[in-house]
């Protein structure tokens, strides 16, 4: 925001920001809102949440913070481990459980994405 009073019509709200390597091909990289998709950040171009006292810094950090890596981390790893656990138990005949941890495992799956994710 500006320093000045009465400059708050002027504010920046919504806006894109654009970077070029060679000065005149130039491409999206940055705007007032974003997302996170995954592994992947959606700029959604909406209303920024811009501090109203004036002259305050409104700081965007588009990396993926650490939750997100763990939730990511967390699932893959356990989708592993039921994976082996899965083939263990064909190898070893008890066919009647791999249902049984399949269902146990999309379940974890679920808990894990919902209570990371929220």
């Amino acid at each position: 925001t500006m320093y000045e009073a009465g400059t708050e019509g002027e504010d920046a709200v919504r806006y894109t920001l654009e970077g070029s390597d060679d000065g005149e091909t130039w491409e999206v990289v940055g705007s007032s809102s974003f997302a996170h998709f995954f592994h992947t950040v959606v700029l959604t171009h909406e209303r920024a949440d811009i501090p109203e006292g004036r002259g305050r810094r409104h700081v965007m950090d588009m990396s993926i913070n650490m939750l997100h890596w763990l939730q990511f981390g967390l699932v893959m790893v356990e989708l592993r481990i039921a994976i082996i656990v899965v083939a263990v138990c064909c190898v070893m005949g008890w066919i009647d459980w791999t249902m049984w941890i399949i269902s146990v495992n999309l379940s974890c799956q679920g808990i894990i994405r919902t209570t990371l994710g929220v």
